[in-house]
Formats: C-alpha cells, structure tokens, sequence
C-alpha cells in the first residue's frame, strides 16, 4: 500500500496538543516535536514509516471530530480510518457508555459535549462503533485499542479486584513470550471485541503490528471498493450474466440481439397473416 492510503487517527491522553504530523517534516510547522512518551515516539515512528500521516488527539472529544471531519474525503475516495485508542489495561466500560448512541439527527444533550470529552479507552471504543453503524461508516472505520499490557516484574496494585488479580496472574505466566506483548490474556481481546474493535494492539507496537493494521485498512478499501461497484452496477441497470452468456458482451449488445430476434418473429407472422388475408379473399370469389 502507498503512503497516506488511509487516514490514521492515534488517541492517547498523554499528547500534550493535538496535531497533525508527516513522515517527511514530522511535524506541521517543521519543528523537531518532543514526544511525550517512549512509547509515543514508538508508535508514531512506526505508523508514519508506513501511512505516511498521523492525526494526533488527546481526548474522546478530538477524536471524534477530527474523524468526523476526515468521513467527506474518506467516503468519496473509499479512503480507511484506523483509530488507534490507548486503552488501559484495567479498564472496565461504565455501564453509562453502553447505551446506544443518540441519532445524528436528534439535537445534542447539554452535557453531550463534555460527555464527549471524557470518553477514553473501552468507552471511546464503543462509542466510534455506535456511531459508525448509525452513520453507515462502519465498512471504512477500523478502531484498533492499544493496550500497555503489564510487564512480569510490574507490581500488582493492592486494591485490585479478583478479576484484575487473576488478569495480571494470567499476563505473568510467560513473561518472555511475544503472546504475552500483544494480548496478554484472553480476557482483555475478548472485552475489546466484544466491543467492535477491528485488533488488539500491544504498546509500544511493532513491526508486525504495523503489517496487520497495513492488512486490516487494504482489506476495507477492497470490500469498500467491491460494494461500490455492485451498488452501481444495480443502479445503471446492469444485469449478471446467466449461463450461456458472454460476461465480455457488454448488456446493450444482448438488448439489441434479442430485440432483433423479436422484430424477425413480427415480421414472419405478419407475413403469414397477410398470406392467410389474401387466401380467404380469393375464396369468397
């Protein structure tokens, strides 16, 4: 795939200003950027390596309207979306986010906005999905959650639940294992989803990470691109072919060839009826 061939959205709280970064200046007023974090830097490298464009955002809010503003151009050119979450490990959904999603015609709440602002993690995840299938975007969005799964030697917080317990007992039990960097346990994948998530991501990410998110936005420019083609096929008027038929003949060549058989047929039975006129009159003299 060429460079920028899908836009590429990275949410993570620890980005000090939203931003727009390319691969050649690095940044949009040409300055060296400061990452914030080394896992940051990491990621971003990785991505601009390969897409070429990365959209940096610190909250749910910017997020969302920076891939809103991002569905005109995406829509027309069948252009990907990967939005890439910084999801914490111990995150559990409220139960609050999980209610489905308002229309995008109804007016906003009057806390919908600072709603917005502080969707993160599973909740910013589910609420892209929602709004995807409300918007009939979900065929060019790929929310992938990037998760900083814990290390052997990270310490378990002492008021942990059993749940939590169990999943860092789970993260631990290979520590060496690349299994153990990408999704640590089974239970935190299923979780994200559950929840609509096109991957799982470990932090910081790698090189084959990259090749599956490369995979994941080709594969939805393809079917994106297949949908369209049939969608204008149905609207010109243009049939399957049917056994026997030349696919290579295009559908006004066969129009023609049939209504030509038609107006041969018409032409033989008027001539029998006239024969038939002529038959009866010399008769009756």
């Amino acid at each position: 795939m060429e460079n920028a061939s899908c836009n590429v959205i990275y949410v993570d709280r620890a980005v000090s200003h939203d931003r727009f970064i390319r691969a050649d200046t690095s940044s949009t007023d040409g300055e060296t950027t400061a990452w914030e974090t080394p896992n940051i830097a990491e990621n971003v490298r990785l991505l601009l390596d390969v897409f070429g464009e990365v959209h940096l955002c610190s909250t749910g809010g910017a997020c969302l309207t920076q891939w809103l503003n991002l569905q005109d151009t995406s829509m027309m050119d069948l252009k990907p979306t990967l939005i890439l979450i910084d999801t914490p490990y111990q995150e559990r959904i409220p139960e609050k986010s999980r209610a489905r999603s308002p229309s995008p015609h109804s007016p906003p709440d009057e806390d919908s906005e600072n709603h917005e602002e502080e969707l993160y993690g599973l909740a910013l995840l589910h609420r892209i999905t929602s709004e995807s299938y409300l918007r009939s975007l979900s065929k060019l969005v790929l929310p992938v959650p990037v998760v900083a799964f814990p290390r052997a030697d990270s310490p378990m917080p002492s008021d942990s639940s059993s749940d939590v317990r169990e999943e860092f007992a789970n993260a631990k039990l290979h520590p060496g294992s690349s299994l153990d960097r990408r999704i640590a346990n089974r239970r935190m994948l299923k979780k994200c989803l559950d929840l609509g998530a096109t991957d799982v991501m470990a932090s910081p990410m790698n090189g084959k990470c990259i090749t599956n998110l490369e995979v994941h936005a080709y594969r939805a420019h393809r079917e994106a691109a297949r949908e369209q083609k049939a969608l204008l096929e149905v609207r010109r008027g243009r049939k399957r072919s049917w056994v026997g038929i030349s696919e290579e003949k295009p559908f006004a060549s066969r129009l023609i060839l049939i209504c030509g058989l038609h107006s041969s047929r018409l032409a033989q039975n008027i001539k029998a009826f006239q024969g038939l006129r002529r038959l009866c009159y010399w008769r009756k003299i």
